[in-house]
């Protein structure tokens, strides 16, 4: 009798062990998250120095005008960018004039290029490809998705100053060479 008990509880637990096994499945999976970050970064690069210098030309004889039309295209606009396409659709880079003035009788002018090509991903437009710079935001880049523009001068878009005079009669008269001085101008990535 023992030896049948004892075959008897083999046999119950070979079966208990075999059906256990059966309900085990031949797959699993877990979770993986996938995380891209927010990204925006704008960067300003010159192909020669930090600093600009616009001025005018000498006068030499009694009579001639002071002529006022010097540019300036050293400056290169490069940015990284990654959207959100809910979110933050798209970027726009503004500029302004955040220290000094530009002197009466004198307008300063901004003219912006495409983008250089030299990126990937859905790069900036100019709004307008020539803007007068002021103390206020002017937009002059928009429609940036998520894109990288190459990092360094002749990357990115190229920004062309131009400092002339304006075109109101009375702008000679307003010159004043105690208005001689610097100017900081500031660009801001913003979302849209």
């Amino acid at each position: 009798m023992i030896k049948s008990f004892i075959k008897s509880i083999q046999f119950f637990l070979l079966f208990i062990s075999l059906y256990t096994h059966a309900q085990n499945s031949n797959s699993n999976s877990h979770s993986l998250t996938i995380q891209i970050p927010e990204v925006a970064l704008l960067n300003i690069y010159n192909s020669s120095n930090n600093s600009i210098t616009l001025n005018s030309n000498s006068v030499s004889e009694a009579g001639k005008p002071l002529i006022i039309n010097d540019f300036d295209d050293s400056i290169w606009l490069n940015y990284s960018s990654i959207i959100g396409s809910q979110t933050k659709p798209s970027r726009s880079i503004s500029l302004q004039i955040t220290d000094g003035s530009v002197p009466e009788g004198l307008q300063l002018t901004v003219k912006i290029k495409n983008d250089a090509g030299k990126g990937a991903g859905k790069m900036g437009v100019p709004t307008i490809s020539t803007q007068i710079v002021k103390n206020i935001p002017v937009k002059i880049i928009e429609q940036i998705g998520s894109s990288y523009t190459g990092v360094g001068p002749h990357n990115g878009h190229n920004l062309h100053y131009t400092l002339t005079q304006t075109n109101i009669p009375e702008s000679y008269a307003l010159l004043n060479y105690d208005q001689s001085q610097s100017i900081a101008i500031t660009y801001t990535l913003s979302d849209n």
